[in-house]
């Protein structure tokens, strides 16, 4: 949880960041969220039984690439949409914001991951 909530900070910080600092915060940015892969994956083979820790990572594959390719496209149609604001930094601030909000909306889905985590370990099949 915590390597998301830096990354969703970061994302928050970066319109403000002068320009000198883009790249650490960047490079920071990149860690934080790259990090986040193998914890979650972690988080989803400790939270189901073997027998379907296949498709539930198939699952999170899945998901994840679906929403991160649309992304790209989908900040290409927000920018262009700035038009002469998209000069200024502070028209950027809505946009790093719903980033930042859907990071922090992620983290719905660990305590999720935890009662199942419980549960199957009660019912003795972890």
């Amino acid at each position: 949880m915590s390597v998301l909530l830096v990354a969703a900070v970061l994302v928050v910080l970066f319109p403000a960041v002068p320009a000198k600092w883009s790249v650490v915060t960047l490079i920071l940015y990149g860690f934080f969220f790259m990090a986040s892969y193998p914890i979650v994956e972690t988080a989803i083979m400790e939270s189901v039984h073997q027998s379907v820790r296949g498709r539930a990572f198939g699952f999170f594959i899945t998901i994840g690439g679906v929403v991160g390719n649309l992304a790209h496209w989908l900040m290409g149609l927000w920018v262009e949409r700035l038009g002469e604001r998209a000069n200024t930094a502070s028209a950027y601030y809505p946009i790093y914001g719903t980033l930042a909000a859907f990071i922090v909306l992620s983290l719905l889905g660990l305590p999720l991951m935890h009662k199942l985590r419980r549960e199957e370990m009660a019912l003795g099949k972890l």
